[in-house]
Parts: structure tokens; C-alpha cells; sequence
């Protein structure tokens, strides 16, 4: 896969995002405390982030937080739709790569329905039902496609 980098929007002088999930600065010159109008220049690198949670992030600049996931997602793919989330396809929060991100809704713990159902001792057919109506109503065809799979079981 070729590597693309764009500007990051809302930093466009400043950071670089590319589509495999890697964030650089660019090259400046900064300027210094010495005499007036002396700049030094700064060449620009990759960016190493951290983790919060098991989300990778960077801070751009001063102060500016960003995950790497909504970086790639937002300058490759547009901007995020209202009420949805950038998802990763393969559920590797760490794979940032374009191909494995997408805009949808995170599914509201589907699994907390089918546990406290168990814990009621209902049977079998009940968590079809609840299985079916995620199906129905989700948009996510990820989702889908696993549970029509938990279903068929």
C-alpha cells in the first residue's frame, strides 16, 4: 500500500496525517529568545502519541489531544456524520489504517442484554429474539453479518 499524507485540518501548517495511521510534524522555523527577527529551524518527525485507554493519540501542538483513529478518519474518509462514531472494521483499536476505519454506531452492548437474560434462565429462543431485533435495527453491516452468524450457531 502507497503512503498518502494530507494536512491535518484545523493544523494544516503545522502536522501531517497519513492513510496507514502515522502522524508527522512538518518542517518550521521557530523563532528564538535572542536578538529580534532569529529563528532556528526545526525539521519535522514522526509522532509518537501515547494511549489512553487502547486508543492511540497525539497532541498537536500545545495542549491539543487528538486520537489517531478520528485524524485518519476525518481527513481521508470527510467529515464525521452527527451522532455517529469512526469504528474500526477489525476491532483493533491500534490499526488506524483508512481500509479498517468507517463512520456507524457503536452497538449498545448487545452482549449485557443476552447476560442478564441468562441470568434470568431464559431459554434459547429469547436470545434469538433479542439477536434478531439488533439485526433489525442496526445500520452496521459488520454487526449484521456476526450476529446473523450467533444465530445460525
Amino acid at each position: 500500500m502507497e503512503i498518502i499524507w494530507k494536512e491535518v485540518i484545523g493544523f494544516e501548517d503545522g502536522y501531517e496525517v497519513s492513510n496507514d495511521g502515522q502522524v508527522r510534524s512538518l518542517d518550521k522555523y521557530i523563532p528564538t529568545k535572542g536578538p529580534k527577527g532569529t529563528v532556528r529551524f526545526v525539521k519535522g518527525r514522526i509522532l509518537k502519541g501515547g494511549m489512553s485507554g487502547s486508543y492511540p493519540y497525539v497532541t498537536l501542538g500545545r495542549g491539543n489531544f487528538k486520537f489517531i483513529h478520528t485524524l485518519v478518519a476525518e481527513n481521508f474518509i470527510g467529515p464525521k456524520p452527527n451522532k455517529k462514531e469512526v469504528i474500526h472494521a477489525d476491532g483493533n483499536k491500534t490499526n488506524n489504517c483508512v481500509e479498517n476505519l468507517y463512520y456507524g454506531y457503536k452497538p449498545k452492548k448487545p452482549c449485557d442484554a443476552i447476560t442478564a437474560n441468562r441470568r434470568n434462565n431464559i431459554n434459547f429462543d429469547t436470545y434469538k429474539l433479542v439477536i434478531s431485533n439488533i439485526i433489525q435495527n442496526s445500520e452496521d453491516i459488520a454487526i449484521k453479518f456476526l450476529f446473523n452468524k450467533l444465530i445460525n450457531i
